[in-house]
């Protein structure tokens, strides 16, 4: 919630790695839902211009009106995706925070079953980014 913040310290430290949980955005159950939804979405459009700024893309379920597969979310979900590039977002699932409002497949699978991402946006997402970030060797063949 503090993308100010990360502003400020993305571009004073161009060295660090800086990832933004959640969107960027509060999400259940800790926090309350922003009305309306995805409004501070271009607080954290704007900090795609960091090269040393990525985003851990989860939680969209959680702003969508719809159930599964969230279809709603998609066109915000998109522009982030078109910000940063497949290549800095890393999905996680959430499943401890959200446990009761989604289940663990619903989390995965509105990503791996997206008409809205390619194939190559799909293995950044789901494992290839979180790995050249953190510096984890690449997965065996």
């Amino acid at each position: 919630m503090h993308l100010s913040a990360v502003d400020r310290i993305a571009r004073n430290h161009p060295g660090l790695q800086l990832i933004v949980d959640h969107l960027g955005m509060p999400q259940p159950p800790l926090r309350t839902l922003d009305t309306p939804p995805f409004r501070r979405l271009p607080l954290l459009l704007d900090l795609a211009k960091y090269p040393n700024v990525a985003v851990k893309f989860c939680g969209g379920p959680a702003y969508s009106s719809q159930r599964y597969p969230f279809a709603d979310v998609w066109p915000h979900l998109r522009q982030v995706i078109d910000a940063y590039g497949a290549e800095r977002l890393m999905w996680a699932s959430d499943l401890t925070r959200l446990r009761g409002l989604f289940t663990y497949s619903e989390l995965l699978t509105f990503i791996l079953y997206s008409a809205a991402l390619t194939e190559t946006e799909k293995e950044w997402i789901l494992g290839r980014t979180v790995r050249r970030i953190l510096r984890w060797p690449s997965a065996p063949d």
